[in-house]
């Protein structure tokens, strides 16, 4: 079966939220000011030791060769990705339109949380996005130059440690960070680029990536939040997401039952 990305980040990358009670604490708080915080620490130092465990264990799996079914993951865009694509992103919009007028009465921070989980991206962010989303389900050596070859390895040492801290039960900023290093590296790599669309997708990504992250935080606080289903508006909340997530499910099998036959 062939991958189809629906994640609106990079890649279909596992998303940590700790364990949080209260709900006002989960609308108070800002993707933006986590995110802040987290990029603080990040250029500070705080998770370099952290980042030299997680690169040890990854040379580790590669020098014993268990990376292969991770690998066999990548199977490549489907047929129909960019319609699939598009398909989605009309989906995402709808879905998004609803959540935003099924808190549209609510207090002002619920109102701004949700304004900030939904806004969409510029359309240079997106193609970029969607060019770095391409080389995200191919493995090694399949992109279509060397330079996509290059980002393909970094993208597959990242997957692997976000997967290991998803399977580890690391906390969310330490996942958010290795994004963090993640575009970082591929940066870096891409100033050396004879692709100039590549370098200046990876450039266009990494200089919007604290606001996509930001983003993806409240979008998450806001699913936990309505998961709980305390009140009427969680409860209509969840009701939309759980709808589209749904839709989303059903649209994926139709695509993928069309490529298989």
């Amino acid at each position: 079966m062939k991958i189809i990305l629906s994640a609106l980040i990079l890649g279909a990358e596992p998303v940590i939220i700790e364990k949080i009670t209260a709900p006002v604490e989960i609308v108070a708080r800002s993707g933006q000011e986590e995110i802040g915080q987290i990029r603080k620490d990040y250029a500070e130092g705080k998770y370099d030791a952290f980042f030299q465990e997680l690169d040890d264990a990854y040379t580790q799996v590669t020098q014993e060769g268990d990376l292969q079914q991770l690998l066999d993951m990548r199977t490549g865009p489907i047929a129909e990705q960019e319609s699939w694509n598009e398909v989605m992103k009309a989906i995402l919009n709808e879905r998004n339109k609803e959540l935003l007028k099924a808190v549209a009465q609510e207090s002002a921070p619920l109102v701004n949380k949700m304004a900030s989980a939904v806004l969409s991206v510029s359309a240079d962010v997106d193609s970029a996005l969607s060019r770095l989303r391409t080389l995200h389900l191919l493995p090694p050596g399949a992109g279509t130059n060397q330079d996509e070859n290059t980002l393909i390895d970094i993208d597959v040492a990242y997957e692997y440690k976000a997967l290991h801290l998803d399977l580890s039960g690391a906390s969310r900023d330490q996942l958010l960070a290795l994004k963090m290093k993640e575009m970082d590296q591929m940066l870096a790599a891409s100033q050396s680029f004879e692709d100039t669309s590549l370098q200046a997708a990876v450039k266009t990504v990494h200089s919007h990536l604290d606001a996509i992250l930001a983003q993806s935080c409240d979008m998450a606080d806001l699913k936990l939040l309505a998961h709980k289903g305390e009140t009427p508006v969680e409860q209509k909340i969840e009701s939309i997401l759980t709808q589209y997530r749904e839709k989303f499910s059903e649209i994926s099998k139709a695509y993928l039952n069309h490529e298989e036959n």
